[in-house]
């Protein structure tokens, strides 16, 4: 009954999580490979194995290629999970800083984000962006005309988090060991790359592929996530200007009514 049990528990499992059938076809891949080779199980002798490698390969190459669509489509999933994530930090600071609504802040900031998701700039919401907030927001024109624009130059912390797992997941496909410095390195250096890029749209992979060329991916590696940029950021930029105007609620009840007239 045991061994029954133990059978349905694993026919179950292979018919319903993907990893495992990967985990299967790789194992039995191996175990097969081992078998036909000469200096392995020699199930059979030199000539037929190189024959049945031949037939093989095929197949093979297919299974790599599937598993690595399965990894860039896995790589794609974390990366909008963590902006995802980034929408639900910046609801919390709305609510326990600002002391606001934050379904009435989304309602009020769709069109923001629904401009920057189709234009892929910060810069060409800018306007758009301190009008919400000085209108639908109820932010002083004073704090909005101060945050807005600053926000758009440096709040690119969606850029730093999409680079450094870009950078570490090409650094994997072609067999590049990073130690714990250069991890940090790497990290450090799309932080701060991140920060001084222009808010125009696509100029993310540019500075991806320099900094990726200084850890040994090759300039082709680019073409391998070029494919889904654009949606990634047009995706970042949607939460870039939603957290300049969760900034501007934040900076608009903290500082005191006539902070930003006086230091004009």
């Amino acid at each position: 009954m045991r061994v029954e049990s133990l059978a349905r528990r694993l026919d179950y499992l292979l018919r319903s999580r993907l990893w495992a059938q990967i985990l299967v076809a790789m194992i039995a891949g191996i175990a097969l490979g081992l078998g036909l080779s000469p200096s392995g199980g020699a199930w059979v002798s030199a000539a037929p194995a190189d024959t049945i490698a031949g037939w093989l390969a095929l197949p093979g190459q297919v299974f790599l290629a599937l598993i690595q669509m399965i990894v860039i489509l896995l790589v794609l999933s974390s990366i909008i999970l963590g902006l995802a994530s980034l929408v639900v930090f910046y609801l919390l600071i709305v609510v326990l800083l600002a002391r606001r609504n934050p379904w009435q802040f989304l309602t009020a900031v769709r069109e923001v984000q629904s401009l920057a998701f189709s234009t892929s700039s910060s810069a060409a919401v800018m306007p758009l962006s301190m009008q919400t907030a000085q209108t639908s927001l109820g932010v002083r024109s004073s704090v909005a005309q101060f945050i807005v624009p600053l926000g758009a130059t440096v709040n690119m912390d969606r850029t730093a988090l999409y680079q450094v797992v870009a950078a570490l997941f090409l650094t994997q496909v072609y067999g590049i060991d990073l130690s714990a410095g250069q991890l940090l390195l790497l990290a450090v250096t799309t932080v701060g790359a991140s920060i001084g890029s222009p808010s125009t749209p696509g100029v993310g992979i540019v500075i991806l592929a320099t900094i990726v060329a200084g850890i040994g991916v090759p300039p082709a590696g680019i073409a391998r996530i070029i494919g889904v940029d654009r949606i990634l950021d047009m995706l970042r930029t949607a939460i870039n200007v939603a957290g300049d105007l969760a900034a501007c609620v934040v900076m608009d009840r903290w500082l005191p009514a006539d902070a930003m007239t006086s230091s004009q």
